[in-house]
């Protein structure tokens, strides 16, 4: 309720946060935590990776209409950010993929391609 208290925006606590919320299965909740987040001036916790990855796991879990793009964006921007990148953050990127091929009830023969690509790069 009181994301404009300095002292309450720490990426510990909101990390912590969000990991609740997912331990509980709120997908919706951490969505709406990272996005209300972006709207608090001088912020910066929700352009780290960390971040970026849980509100991607997020936003493909809640799986709305565009979300699952969306989180394609937001963790390809958390990949390029990352040196060297965090295997589970690849691992996502070829779960959202392989997501998109099941829900085209196995004709999207590029996101099986992607999906793919994308495991064998973690491996």
């Amino acid at each position: 309720m009181r994301l404009d208290d300095p002292q309450l925006l720490s990426p510990e606590i909101i990390w912590n946060m969000l990991i609740s919320y997912r331990d509980i299965q709120d997908y919706h909740a951490m969505v709406k935590l990272v996005e209300d987040l972006a709207h608090v001036p001088k912020n910066r916790i929700t352009n780290m990776p960390n971040i970026q990855h849980l509100y991607a796991f997020a936003l493909n879990r809640r799986d709305k209409k565009g979300d699952s793009d969306k989180a394609l964006k937001v963790i390809q921007q958390a990949i390029e950010q990352s040196n060297p990148p965090v295997s589970d953050m690849l691992c996502l990127c070829g779960r959202i993929y392989k997501d998109k091929f099941v829900q085209s009830e196995y004709t999207d023969q590029k996101s099986l391609e992607q999906a793919i690509h994308w495991y064998r790069k973690v491996f």
